[in-house]
């Protein structure tokens, strides 16, 4: 029922407010953006003024907190039908959409393939496509058609090449999590994407090695694969200010050799965040990537002279405290004059020598800072 406000004016009459109607149409798509589809779309009895503006919202929400939690076990097959009456239904621009596919649902997936289409026609800005079932859901060719992506986020999905495929020009932000893409598809990807700022690549697979180049990155993380061995990422990116690289596996099918110190951190200029662990330290073996010949930089004369102006904080995490990543510590402290915190945490090994944490905290407590502002944070786990 509509909420009515009886006000007296004037002259002595009585006249009746609709409140509800006479809310500015900005303040109703916040309303309504708030609010499960399926309430969104009983809103329409309020009034005649609200009985279509549920057509109209610029986000469209089927997760399981706004979608499926409103519909029965029993329809639950039917729930394509639903969404597809709601895009016929509506009128406007989709802003954002945001879909998870339930791991109970057994319609018609290829149905989703339309509703991309239809978003690639209609402006939309975000698109998040999440499925929970056991087999990932592959991406249509309708997606690179998206032009006007800003954000973009899959997860549990298979992405394939696109010939006609030159970038998306607006996308700054990409999210991929268990997504499987070969080496070509996601660096062609990353690459093409022109002001793309934020890039995060979580339990990745379909490659053995990949090269993030871009001009435009500020912001990257990767890793997480959960499989018996994890990819080799090779970071180029001039703006890079925060990098996060966590593995679960050492890398077995490194091709190219062992990465020098000064060549990871040329190409990472910019950075003032640093997060790494014990298994990208690691390469095959006893081998390590970036730190196998970290104690020759002392020696070489002409390294003298490089600092990384930018860097402030960096974190090891799980690391053995095995003499390479001591010594690729070492040479960051040495060149890092504005590092303000160096976390390092130190797993305990079955074997306990309950001396060993003690000898590797003051061995990095002796370790020449080039920043006096300096701290060093360390930390054990199990």
């Amino acid at each position: 029922m509509t909420r009515q406000v009886e006000r007296k004016t004037g002259d002595g009459d009585h006249t009746l407010i609709d409140r509800i109607s006479n809310l500015p149409m900005e303040v109703i798509d916040k309303i309504l953006v708030r609010m499960p589809i399926p309430d969104a779309i009983r809103t329409g009895i309020l009034s005649r003024k609200w009985r279509y503006m549920w057509v109209t919202l610029s986000k469209l929400s089927f997760t399981d907190s706004l979608f499926w939690n409103h519909i029965s076990n029993k329809h639950i097959d039917k729930a394509s039908m639903i969404i597809n009456q709601i895009l016929f239904l509506h009128n406007g621009t989709i802003s954002t959409f945001d879909l998870v596919i339930p791991s109970n649902y057994k319609g018609d997936v290829s149905l989703i393939n339309h509703w991309i289409l239809y978003l690639s026609k209609n402006g939309i800005k975000k698109l998040t496509i999440r499925s929970n079932k056991r087999e990932r859901y592959e991406v249509p060719s309708h997606l690179f058609s998206c032009l006007d992506l800003k954000e973009l986020s899959l997860r549990n999905c298979v992405l394939r090449a696109s010939p006609e495929f030159n970038g998306f020009p607006n996308l700054t932000k990409l999210e991929l999590a268990r997504v499987k893409a070969e080496r070509m598809v996601l660096e062609s990807l990353i690459s093409s994407c022109q002001v793309l700022d934020s890039l995060d690549l979580i339990t990745c697979s379909g490659f053995e090695c990949l090269c993030i180049s871009s001009r435009c990155l500020k912001r990257i993380t990767v890793g997480g694969n959960s499989q018996h061995s994890s990819p080799a990422y090779l970071i180029n990116t001039e703006k890079a200010v925060f990098l996060h690289i966590w593995l679960n596996h050492k890398v077995t099918n490194f091709q190219g050799g062992e990465i020098s110190v000064s060549n990871f951190f040329n190409s990472l200029s910019k950075i003032r965040t640093l997060i790494l662990n014990d298994k990208y330290l690691q390469g095959p073996s006893t081998n390590y990537l970036i730190s196998a010949e970290v104690s020759k930089c002392f020696e070489e004369e002409e390294n003298i002279g490089d600092t990384y102006d930018h860097l402030r904080i960096m974190n090891i995490a799980k690391s053995y405290g095995l003499q390479p990543e001591l010594e690729f510590i070492k040479y960051i402290l040495s060149r890092s004059p504005l590092l303000e915190i160096v976390r390092f945490e130190h797993k305990i090994q079955l074997v306990i020598d309950y001396a060993q944490p003690f000898r590797i905290q003051g061995e990095l407590l002796r370790f020449r800072r080039a920043s006096p502002k300096a701290q060093i944070i360390f930390s054990s786990v199990y």
